[in-house]
This record gives structure tokens, sequence and C-alpha cells, in this order.
């Protein structure tokens, strides 16, 4: 009698669905150029641009038409940061504008379209 078998499979099958789980994770997140502010959140919140392009900031309560839009090369900051008051200040493409309190999202937008890229979560 084998009693080693079904620790053996077991082992096997683990291994295989958390390497499936990871794979799916990297694949799943390959648009890490949309970055959020929730109103009063009180702490930095940037990223690095991934690849170059045209980001739109919305604001949550118009999520369809883009406050400001700026082209950001890859490799620059892209974001919120907030002031001594703890004001929202947006962060693109080197400028830095403050905003009123509210909730953001910069999107990378679509060439040509002027429409925001969709995330899937």
């Amino acid at each position: 009698m084998n009693t080693h078998t079904p620790l053996r499979s077991t082992s096997v099958i683990g291994l295989s669905a958390l390497l499936a789980f990871s794979a799916l994770g990297c694949s799943g997140n390959k648009n890490k150029d949309n970055i959020s502010w929730g109103g009063g959140q009180g702490s930095d919140n940037t990223l690095t641009v991934s690849r170059t392009g045209e980001f739109g900031l919305y604001a949550a309560s118009d999520p369809k038409n883009p406050i400001m839009v700026f082209h950001v090369e890859q490799g620059e900051p892209l974001g919120f940061e907030s002031d001594v008051a703890g004001k929202v200040i947006v962060v693109a493409d080197g400028h830095r504008v403050q905003m009123p309190d509210g909730q953001y999202t910069w999107n990378r937008m679509e060439p040509n379209t002027g429409e925001k890229k969709e995330t899937k979560k």
C-alpha cells in the first residue's frame, strides 16, 4: 500500500493551483496606470506610469467627463498628494494642481477617442 501517493497528489494539485492563481494575478493586473483618491485620504497616493499615454482626471460625481487631461511619459509620477492642510493635489506630467475636496481617479485614455480605458477588477 502506497501511503505517499495521496499526499504527493495533494501537493502537486496545491502547487499547480498556487501557480495558476499567481499567473492570473499578474496577468489580470496589467493596467497599473489607474489610481484613485478617496476624499480626505490624507496620504500621498502616486505611481510611476508604466507606458506613455494620455491620462484623464475624473471626479467620482462625473465619471464620464475628464476634468483635465495630461500626456504623461513612461516613468513619470501620476497620482495624488496632500498638502499640509490636507487638501488634495493632483500630480501629472510635472504639474501639481490643487483640487477641491472630493473623490478622483486618473484613468489611461484610449488613443484618438478621449474615452477612458475600462479596467477589469
